[in-house]
Parts: C-alpha cells; sequence; structure tokens
C-alpha cells in the first residue's frame, strides 16, 4: 500500500494506491491548506494523522509528500510516519520538484491517453 499526501495552499490530499489502483474509502481531501489554517506545522501534521488514523492508514506504509507543503511539512510528519519520503516526480529522466507532482502527472496520463488505441483522434 502507498499513500499520497498532496499539501497545497487550499487543500490537503490524502490518496491510497494498493497495486497502483486507487482506494477511494481510504482517501479524503480536507478542505483546508497551508494559507487558511492559523496553526503551527506541527498542529497542521497532526491534523494529518489524525485523518490518517480515521482512514485506517498503517503508520508502516509508504507515504509520500507532494505539492508546495511537502518539504515544509516533511520533518513533522516523517516523525509520524515511519516510511515517509518526499516525492520527487521524474519525466525524462529528469528528477523535479515536489510542488510539480501534479502537473507531471496529469501529463504522463494525457501522454498514455493520447497514445490509447481506445481514445478517437
Amino acid at each position: 500500500i502507498n499513500h499520497i499526501i498532496d499539501i497545497g495552499s487550499g487543500t490537503i490530499n490524502m490518496a491510497t494506491f494498493k497495486n497502483r489502483r486507487f482506494i477511494n474509502a481510504q482517501s479524503k481531501t480536507i478542505p483546508r491548506g497551508l494559507e487558511d489554517i492559523e496553526y503551527d506545522y506541527s498542529t497542521i501534521a497532526e491534523m494529518i494523522r489524525n485523518h490518517a488514523q480515521e482512514l485506517e492508514w498503517n503508520i508502516n506504509d509508504n507515504v509520500y509528500l507532494c505539492g508546495g507543503g511537502a518539504k515544509i511539512l516533511y520533518s513533522y510528519l516523517s516523525k509520524l510516519f515511519e516510511q515517509c519520503q518526499i516525492l520527487h516526480p521524474v519525466l525524462r529522466n529528469v528528477k523535479y520538484q515536489p510542488e510539480l507532482a501534479n502537473a507531471i502527472g496529469f501529463y504522463k496520463l494525457g501522454v498514455r491517453l493520447w497514445e490509447s488505441p481506445i481514445v478517437s483522434r
């Protein structure tokens, strides 16, 4: 099982994947982000941990952080999740910053769909 926490300015998205399949029951969006939360970073990390517990995440599972808050909250979340790391997306053998994970992911998805024989042109 792999969990991705996308820490943005307006929302924090928590997604779970098992065997490359999205698991909706263990995923959610927290309708708050770094810009509209008036707490310190340790409190935000605790909030994320509480939501992870509600979703029945295991602290031993792989947790990947991306988004603009990945580097900011890494030191806090790495104390709460044993296998926590910052996600650096790779495109054409170049490693990018975690802030670009969504854009690169959508680009790769678009390329796969465009190349698919199912897509009519």
